[in-house]
């Protein structure tokens, strides 16, 4: 399998290279993906690797004693550190330190370092923005497959388990090593596949597809949070009423969400996450069909009770309504099932108003859901399974295997949030 991946990756290249441009490069990058990854991704939930490269990083000295200065002979082991290194840099900050490890030459090599580049002030842009700061990130990476390319290249294939936390900033009164308040750890899967090409001696990145769960949107900045907000950033979230102690969802109705967030938590496929592992096995991976993130809102939607019908059902595999995001939503609310309480951008999803006084996402439970529309078209959606110790709401999803991840991360203000309340 893994040799049949990577000579795919490598037709696919060699006969689209022509169309390699600036301006073809996002279609490229989509049709590569399309085209092999998404096989990849099927197999890691399973257990279908290796361990290679774990890594927790706290500061930047912690982490240049990790990471060896001189360079590597195996490609296995390069492909490795250089994943690890883009973890570094949400640390300190030097994203330009990662330019080493493209190949910048070509223009694969360059557009694959542009979108590091800007995933991580991606990030960073997200945390300042909310007064956060990201204080641990750690990383296990394990290599699924290596074949050998053109002209000396070689395909590696691997599993990136990655796990963040983050904090509040310290006031003016607190200091750089004081302990902070509280801290939320989130975490993801994502497959890649790497096209490494020895330059002057190293291992150097020509080719990076994955299906990034900080989201596809990154090149753009964040939704702004603090747009509207005259309480910023004292009461920076939501009503601290809402938010439990023990984190578990409300009772009422006939839907179990404490059943529901169980099991969106088991079957999220973010091993790295305490109480979260593989795919359920019982149901067919549609991540390289489009995409799995609707066929897991469905198996949390019967696991909280909703009763299969009207079209929404589970055999060998899954119905239209059951694996197609914007069926499932429209399926939801026309039986009655569910109710859209807001759909637009995220400053109207996080603004006071009268009915919602602390904005209507604030309102969202476990088990209940989020579109992501993008385009006219609902491309993503995402189970609701609880919120930080600020009262911000998080999420768990497939495709991108994300695991109390904030909800918005990875959009922009060009998304239009859906915000959906079950109410069987």
């Amino acid at each position: 399998m893994r040799y049949r991946l990577a000579a795919c990756f490598r037709w696919v290249s060699k006969t689209i290279s022509a169309a390699v441009c600036r301006d073809a490069r996002y279609h490229l990058g989509f049709l590569l993906l399309c085209s092999g990854l998404g096989a990849a991704a099927v197999l890691a939930p399973f257990g279908i690797a290796r361990l290679r490269s774990p890594a927790s990083i706290r500061n930047p000295a912690a982490a240049s004693r990790e990471i060896p200065a001189a360079p590597l002979s195996s490609p296995e082991e390069a492909a490795c550190r250089m994943l690890q290194d883009r973890f570094r840099v949400f640390m300190d900050g030097e994203v330009e330190s990662l330019k080493k490890n493209y190949d910048t030459g070509s223009d694969t090599g360059l557009w694959a370092w542009e979108r590091e580049a800007a995933r991580s002030e991606y990030l960073s842009m997200w945390a300042k923005d909310r007064n956060l700061k990201i204080i641990e990130t750690k990383a296990r990476i394990e290599v699924d497959g290596i074949s050998p390319g053109s002209a000396g290249s070689v395909w590696v294939e691997l599993t990136e388990h990655a796990q963040y936390t983050y904090a509040p900033v310290s006031g003016p009164e607190g200091g750089e090593h004081e302990d902070p308040a509280w801290t939320h750890t989130f975490g993801s899967r994502a497959v890649h596949v790497l096209e490494l090409k020895p330059c002057g001696g190293e291992w150097k990145i020509r080719r990076d597809w994955y299906s990034d769960p900080i989201g596809e949107e990154y090149s753009l900045p964040p939704c702004k949070f603090l747009v509207g907000r005259d309480d910023a950033p004292e009461d920076l979230y939501s009503d601290p009423a809402q938010v439990r102690d023990d984190d578990s969802p409300a009772e009422g109705g006939r839907y179990d969400r404490q059943a529901a967030l169980e099991y969106a938590v088991k079957y999220a496929g973010v091993p790295v996450i305490e109480g979260s592992g593989k795919y359920n096995p019982d149901y067919k991976v549609y991540t390289f069909v489009g995409g799995d993130c609707a066929n897991f809102a469905s198996q949390v939607l019967q696991a909280g009770g909703l009763k299969e019908g009207y079209g929404w059902h589970y055999t060998s595999e899954g119905s239209a309504l059951w694996v197609r995001g914007e069926d499932l939503i429209w399926h939801l609310i026309s039986t009655g099932r569910a109710e859209k309480i807001y759909s637009g951008t995220f400053s109207g999803a996080v603004k006071r108003t009268p009915e919602y006084p602390y904005g209507a996402v604030s309102s969202l439970e476990p088990g209940d859901l989020i579109g992501y529309e993008t385009k006219g078209q609902i491309s993503h959606v995402a189970v609701v399974v609880g919120k930080d110790p600020s009262g911000y709401v998080t999420i768990a999803s497939h495709t991108s295997d994300r695991l109390f991840f904030p909800w918005d991360m990875g959009w922009n203000d060009s998304t239009v949030f859906w915000l959906i309340k079950i109410t069987y």
